[in-house]
């Protein structure tokens, strides 16, 4: 491969009906990542299709050059359900099996809102589960964030994830992180972020402001917490000169309003260091569909 692109110069393709629609697998792509969120009704009433999801991605692992999974919170519906973390553990646990790294944190549902009730997502999602496996870089205030080390055909990728509620101490820790691998291209993973007509929160603007547009190797901020999908392409000038030098993705991404929990779909992302591109598009094992649409 040549030179890996590095966050200024990696961007999110939209190309042309002829060279790839958004229907099945871009043809030509170095690794991909499967993105999962809001998967708390599965773990509620429909395991079935949290199955479906989790069998599909290991078995198509290898087929599709799946590298990371992300999961952007909402692991469950009821922060004091424990059947509900007991369900969703055992589906997130055949990635620890398969030694195929992820990461997760906790939304709204999983920590009781505002309230902190943090009980069953510490016992179940806590840092001791995950300071043993070698993509883990360290974690804030027992996995309510963490961020993760993954490396891939020349490509080094940071994981930064954060639990609800991001005030100043978690943009703190997030930004200690990005100094501590400035060399990295940095995927920042939140639960409520943009919406999903694309409208900012209060969260994603503070990201936007106090870490994405201090820290030049932050190419995205993605979350879940909104019914449907939407992408923002934020502008950045680091030199001062008037022009922008660079482009941070926002990206919200939550199917749960689909039947029965969400039918199965999840997230592509599709990366072509060659061609410096980002191909994205959902597909639904359950459905055999891609593409979800309201």
């Amino acid at each position: 491969h040549p030179v890996p692109p590095t966050a200024q110069d990696m961007h999110v393709s939209a190309p042309a009906a002829a060279e790839w629609d958004g229907t099945a697998v871009p043809e030509e792509y170095d690794f991909s990542i499967a993105w999962i969120s809001d998967t708390q009704y599965y773990a509620e009433q429909w395991m079935d299709n949290f199955a479906s999801l989790t069998d599909y991605i290991l078995a198509q692992r290898e087929n599709l050059g799946i590298e990371y999974v992300i999961h952007t919170g909402d692991i469950v519906d009821e922060f004091n359900e424990e059947y509900e973390f007991q369900n969703a553990s055992k589906e997130l646990k055949k990635f620890e099996d398969a030694g195929l790294p992820y990461g997760v944190l906790g939304g709204n549902h999983d920590v009781a809102h505002g309230n902190e009730r943090y009980g069953l997502y510490w016992k179940y999602f806590g840092a001791d589960r995950y300071e043993g496996f070698p993509w883990y870089g360290g974690s804030y205030e027992n996995n309510l964030g963490h961020y993760d080390l993954v490396s891939v055909d020349g490509q080094e990728l940071l994981f930064i994830y954060m639990s609800w509620d991001i005030y100043t101490d978690e943009v703190e820790w997030i930004n200690s992180v990005l100094e501590q691998y400035p060399e990295r291209t940095a995927i920042i993973c939140i639960h409520g972020g943009i919406n999903a007509s694309a409208v900012p929160s209060y969260q994603s603007e503070l990201l936007m402001e106090q870490v994405a547009k201090t820290h030049e190797n932050v190419l995205a901020i993605l979350n879940g917490h909104f019914h449907g999908s939407s992408l923002n392409f934020v502008g950045v000038d680091d030199d001062g000169d008037g022009t922008d030098d660079r482009v941070v993705y926002q990206i919200c991404t939550d199917y749960q309003s689909a039947p029965e929990g969400g039918d199965g779909y999840f997230k592509m992302i599709y990366f072509d260091l060659t061609n410096k591109k980002i191909y994205m598009n959902s597909y639904s094992p359950v459905q055999k569909d891609f593409n979800y649409a309201v």
